[in-house]
């Protein structure tokens, strides 16, 4: 089914905020804070319960985040 065993309590499967060739902002501190990104590629364990998203900017720079740290941008 997916789900995992966490602290002794059964979890539902993971299910990712994002998803590859979204568009984002980044609002947690950061040295790209406010800016303008795409998701390139969701990391982390299967069972992870916390993804990681790569993030690409201009000019070909990449950084890692975690969900919070990113707001999905409206593709008007």
């Amino acid at each position: 089914t997916g789900s995992v065993v966490y602290m002794g309590q059964l979890q539902p499967p993971r299910t990712n905020v994002f998803k590859v060739g979204d568009k984002v902002m980044v609002v947690g501190p950061s040295t790209h804070q406010g800016k303008n990104g795409q998701v390139l590629e969701v990391t982390g364990p299967p069972l992870d319960a916390v993804p990681r998203y790569i993030v690409e900017f201009s000019h070909n720079i990449r950084d890692r985040f975690f969900g919070f740290e990113l707001r999905l941008l409206d593709d008007t």
